[in-house]
């Protein structure tokens, strides 16, 4: 994961591999890898709402997802983020 002040981008690698980037107002196409082929996604976020600090916070994301063919659908992600002390 990474994360900017107005964007969040989200790396998956393993048997399914996909980038997904989240910014208000960018619609993002990006390929969702999987053993059973390949699928072109569009992410188009409505929310994006980041307040994150060094000793962590809080990742608000709802968006919409779309894969050629298929309908729409909506989705929601919350993140909450802890400074883990060692």
């Amino acid at each position: 994961m990474k994360i900017k002040e107005d964007a969040l981008t989200i790396l998956r690698q393993g048997t399914t591999n996909s980038e997904l980037y989240f910014k208000k107002g960018i619609e993002h196409v990006s390929f969702y890898s999987t053993p059973y082929g390949a699928l072109e996604v569009k992410v188009s976020p409505d929310k994006v709402h980041i307040d994150v600090n060094e000793n962590g916070g809080r990742v608000e994301l709802k968006y919409k997802m779309e894969a050629i063919g298929l309908y729409p659908i909506e989705n929601s992600l919350e993140l909450n983020i802890k400074h883990l002390d060692n």
